[in-house]
């Protein structure tokens, strides 16, 4: 059997390139992961994709959870204030029902200190987490209440 030249260089190259084959698998595998494509092995692929998608759905839950109690604490704040002030103008109308013991500037004090505390529960109504009012249903981004500056005849 005669070997010529043109074997031995095709017989080199070709153990060259068995030679960097095998050094790019060692080098995908310095990286610790034993997955880069889905050709690699597929079964442990999709149970890598299902294992990265039940992560990304815990992850999304955990921010849903941790928003709704924000807007739990904030609502309920913000209703506990609007029960004070509900609760101090009931104080001041009874105040105010004793027409016998006021006088006239006690019942513009009283009504200036009312229109204050409207204003204050007109305010606590407009309460906002975020850019998002909490009070305003599926329009988060309108502004719920505002004040009237008409006046009306009684």
């Amino acid at each position: 059997m005669r070997i010529s030249s043109t074997m031995m260089v095709g017989n080199y190259l070709n153990q060259l390139n068995k030679s960097y084959e095998s050094q790019t698998n060692l080098l995908k595998q310095s990286d610790g992961s034993k997955l880069h494509r889905p050709s690699d092995n597929a079964v442990d692929y999709s149970k890598y994709l299902r294992y990265q998608n039940s992560s990304t759905e815990n992850t999304q839950y955990q921010s849903n959870a941790s928003t709704a109690v924000s807007w739990m604490k904030t609502s309920d704040s913000a209703m506990v204030n609007i029960e004070n002030i509900m609760q101090t103008i009931v104080e001041k109308s009874n105040a105010a029902a004793n027409g016998g013991t006021n006088n006239s500037s006690d019942m513009e004090t009283i009504g200036k200190e009312m229109l204050a505390e409207i204003q204050e529960m007109v305010s606590a109504g407009n309460t906002q987490l975020g850019d998002q009012y909490v009070f305003s249903g599926q329009s988060d981004l309108v502004q719920p209440f505002t004040l009237s500056s008409s006046t009306v005849s009684r």
